[in-house]
């Protein structure tokens, strides 16, 4: 400690009432009073407000965090995300100075006594008004911490975490000044639970304050706070301290402390339950009481009816928390737009006693189901952004990590869709969040996987409970209790049609069944690459989920056309500029995270001087040609427009650099000389991207010049080339084929075409570089691909419809040639 109160750094919990609630925060500060009343609450300090403002003025960090935040658009995730990064990560690099740091480790050898103790690490933040921001912010909390190092390593990351993308957001939406916010962190002995949970000092469900309701797991709390596990419901009477009604949920596991853990390693994990311990009561009814006489202490204390966490150890009860639970009068014309628990709660009930709700519920699970949605109650509402109606199982998604837990038939419930969720939705029957992403992630999704989706409920993720059942109805946006008949059957529709769809990727040829194996591959492996042409964005989380290697071609040119505006013109406006690095950006990060780590190949933009005429400013930038194919386009063209270049090339720095995500790869379009491929690979490497063990440049072979040279372009340094056959045909014969005179003169078989394939694909392989090649005519043609796998092609680019069918004459192709090469011998 230092100075006066106000410039305390650390402050023993015995303390707390010598420092306000502005040093120490709303949850040291309630823990302080729970002290006064001789509560037990475990020993420990805290780290006030104090500590961090000095290092953030020592360190300059609150001009950084002003410099980062300025002008970030609260609606660019990507940006936020980013700037986001920048500034926990400074954080977390700070150096606290020896003085707080001998402070923190002295208090916490204070507390340790001999040995070093396992301690909880949680974070404070000082709110103006507890009871209104009771559910504000999502900062850091750390179990089962132990050593000096550890400590303060988790004392930075609750600091970090005042600066995630969510409290910057909830800031600037309260016109707060983040930059000049700060957050304690209060260090408490670790209680190693035996089991845990949280009290309400009225019920929730329908604002009786007359009762108390006490929910528990076995072992640590922290599996019922992020809703992996469903509790124990014990409710009481307050005055008489009776125990009215008793809901025992078995549990399968419990969270408890490692044995031995290295750093950084999670030091808590899953126990599974044996034999009674599964489905016996959780907390005995002489620890329920006392319990109930801490809350009627504590909500007399407080003036409000409480929230309390609490655990059980060797006999004794422990608080570790307490905050208002957030309560609000009903009004009877705006209770659907009401987003808090008790007040929705309090109107669905509307009479029914907690007894009835408890058995109506199990009968739901165990009895049967309603035969109409009309029969069920409404739980919650919102804002319909895919139709239908589904019954499902409540799956509640606190992070993209609880996605791979989903089973079929799943109502998955969060706080919003991420690009995260991309391609783990497929056991799903429903979506529903309590707000909106910025991009409509949920939306895309819903659409793709034909389910419905409520968004705006504001309070699912609160209201509703894991392995509950519930009926959506995406027409009227509105969640009800339990299944209904037709919501049942319609789910399992949606499950069978899906099932159905994957099996149909397979195409069953005469005489030899094609089949998928358990782990999703199918029985025609070849050792020619089979990759997908993609060019939207939205469709490569089913495209993900079929057995391609890669995206060949992911080609940005309807990005930029749906945009609709000149790419020049956006470089004079910094708002259009943001916009159109936002849409190529995400339609990058969305394709590159659904095919990780198999590789996407970003094919430079390769509009005609028409089509960017056709674009909004494109008729002052631009010319229309009689002959657009032969030009102003690809290479020239970006050679000059070096900044429009730029734009493509950000969005692919974003991904690799920025977000980490390392399978983008680039290819070159349309290259008519050796200089101009010169003069594109060294303007890419100028503007950061560089060939690496991790990033591949392609050249996408279309003209007859790049063919006839294409050993000298290699020697420049190459990884791999990709055969445009339809452009190519067009150009070797001098054929537009979509003119109507002289189409039909068209062939990609023709002998000069033939022997230019062969030509690219033997120097490619000649230079032990990659060579693959995409044409719409591929999949037609038996005789090509007996070429392509006799040449020794690596890999054949096709439009998602064609892949099985492709991979199956690969496979005869492979087949055939070894069978040849062995009668050769």
């Amino acid at each position: 400690m230092r100075g006066s109160n106000s410039d305390m750094f650390v402050v023993p919990l015995l303390k707390l009432g010598e420092v306000g609630i502005e040093s120490i925060g709303t949850k040291a500060y309630n823990l302080g009073r729970l002290l006064s009343l001789r509560l037990p609450v475990p020993n420990g300090f805290v780290i006030t407000t104090s500590a961090l403002g000095q290092i953030f003025s020592n360190q300059k960090l609150d001009e950084l965090i002003s410099r980062e935040l300025v002008g970030v658009d609260l609606s660019d995730s990507i940006r936020l995300e980013n700037a986001s990064k920048k500034i926990r990560s400074s954080i977390l690099k700070v150096k606290i100075g020896k003085d707080l740091e001998s402070e923190i480790k002295r208090a916490y050898a204070s507390l340790s006594g001999f040995a070093d103790a396992f301690v909880a690490v949680r974070s404070s933040f000082p709110f103006s008004d507890p009871k209104k921001d009771a559910f504000a912010g999502q900062y850091s909390a750390f179990l089962n911490v132990k050593g000096k190092n550890d400590l303060i390593e988790k004392v930075k990351y609750c600091w970090a975490s005042l600066y995630s993308p969510q409290n910057i957001f909830y800031a600037a939406n309260r016109s707060l000044d983040i930059s000049s916010l700060r957050i304690a962190v209060v260090v408490q002995k670790m209680v190693q639970a035996e089991a845990s949970g949280v009290m309400f000092t009225l019920n929730p469900i329908d604002n009786d304050e007359s009762k108390i309701v006490i929910e528990c797991v076995l072992g640590l709390g922290e599996a019922l706070a992020n809703g992996q596990l469903s509790p124990d419901n014990y409710v009481v009477e307050k005055e008489t301290e009776e125990i009215l009604e008793k809901k025992i949920v078995p549990q399968e596991w419990m969270l408890v402390r490692k044995g031995k853990t290295k750093r950084g390693e999670d030091p808590n994990v899953k126990v599974k339950m044996g034999g009674v311990w599964k489905v016996r009561q959780k907390l005995e009814n002489k620890y329920i009481r006392k319990l109930v006489k801490i809350g009627k202490l504590v909500e007399e204390t407080f003036g409000v009816p409480q929230d309390v966490e609490w655990a059980y150890e060797g006999g004794g009860v422990w608080i570790v928390q307490t905050r208002p639970v957030p309560t609000l009068s009903i009004e009877e014309d705006s209770w659907k737009k009401t987003p808090t628990y008790s007040a929705l709660r309090a109107k669905v009930e509307s009479g029914k006693s907690v007894k009835e709700d408890v058995v109506l519920e199990q009968q739901v699970v165990d009895d049967g189901v309603s035969s109409s949605p009309k029969d069920l109650r409404v739980l919650i509402n919102g804002r319909v952004t895919n139709g239908g109606m589904v019954s499902g199982v409540v799956k509640i998604i606190n992070s993209p990590a609880d996605l791979s837990s989903v089973q079929d038939g799943n109502v998955i419930v969060t706080t919003r869709i991420s690009p995260e969720f991309e391609g783990k939705l497929k056991k799903v029957v429903a979506i529903i969040t309590d707000e909106p992403s910025s991009d409509s992630y949920e939306t895309i999704m819903a659409r793709g996987l034909g389910v419905p989706c409520i968004v705006e409920t504001q309070i699912a993720t609160k209201i509703l409970r894991n392995g509950e059942y519930v009926t959506v109805n995406g027409d009227t946006g509105e969640v009800f209790a339990g299944a209904s008949d037709k919501g049942l059957i319609e789910a399992e529709r949606v499950i069978q049609k899906r099932k159905s769809i994957e099996a149909a990727k397979v195409v069953p040829v005469k005489g030899q069944e094609a089949t998928k194996s358990n782990s999703g591959e199918t029985k025609y492996k070849t050792a020619t690459k089979i990759m997908v042409y993609l060019n939207d964005p939205n469709l490569s989380p089913s495209l993900a989920e079929q057995q391609v290697d890669g995206v060949g071609i992911f080609d940005p040119k309807e990005i930029i056309k749906n945009f609709g505006v000149h790419p020049r013109l956006t470089l004079e406006k910094k708002k259009a500029k943001g916009q159109i690095m936002n849409a190529l950006t995400l339609g990058l990060f969305r394709v590159a995270r659904s095919f990780e780590p198999r590789p996407v190949i970003y094919k430079i933009s390769d509009l005609s001087p028409n089509n960017y005429y056709s674009l909004k400013g494109g008729n002052e930038l631009e010319t229309t040609e009689i002959n657009p194919i032969l030009g102003f386009r690809g290479a020239s063209r970006f050679i000059v427009h070096q900044d429009e270049l730029e734009l493509e090339l950000e969005a692919v720095r974003t991904i690799r650099n920025k977000e980490s995500i390392r399978n983008v790869w680039v290819t070159i379009p349309y290259v008519r000389t050796l200089e101009e491929f010169r003069e594109m690979k060294s303007t890419i490497s100028a503007k950061g991207i560089k060939r690496s063990s991790t990033f591949k440049l392609f050249l996408l072979v279309q003209i007859p010049s790049t063919v006839i040279r294409l050993d000298q372009i290699i020697d420049q340094g190459l990884d791999g080339v990709i055969i445009d056959l339809d452009m190519m045909t067009q150009l070797f014969l001098g054929f537009d084929k979509y003119n109507p005179k002289i189409g039909s003169n068209y062939k990609d078989t023709h002998p000069a075409v033939l022997w230019a394939i062969e030509r690219v694909i033997k120097e490619c392989n000649k230079a032990k570089i990659q060579s693959l090649i995409y044409g719409r005519a591929i999949a037609s043609s038996q005789k090509l691909i007996d070429n392509l796998v006799n040449w020794g092609v690596n890999a054949i680019v096709v439009d998602a419809e064609g892949v099985e069918q492709v991979r199956k004459s690969v496979y005869d192709a492979e087949k055939s040639l070894i069978l040849q090469r062995k009668r050769n011998r």
